[in-house]
């Protein structure tokens, strides 16, 4: 069973095969994720709720690039005040 995992993360690594899986099984084959607009993250994550903090670790931490070409001043910005 350790084998399968180890695999398995190490197939989550390379692009194309997270793209092909996220096509075909989110979207019925119909390429929508292409490989060249991900990007990896870094897998440190820090969480705090109330008086507990919390740290803990990814295998794996895609996110796909956000590539905005045209200026829309309708979208709120993002800043590290003002993340969401």
């Amino acid at each position: 069973m350790m084998s399968k995992d180890i695999t398995k993360k190490k197939l989550e690594d390379y692009d194309d095969v997270v793209s092909d899986v996220v096509n075909n099984v989110l979207f019925d084959g119909k390429r929508v994720l292409d490989e060249e607009n991900l990007e990896k993250l870094p897998t440190e994550e820090f969480s705090k709720v109330g008086d507990r903090q919390h740290q803990g670790n990814r295998d794996v931490k895609k996110a796909e690039k956000q590539n905005q070409e045209d200026v829309d001043n309708t979208m709120p910005e993002r800043t590290p005040e003002n993340p969401s």
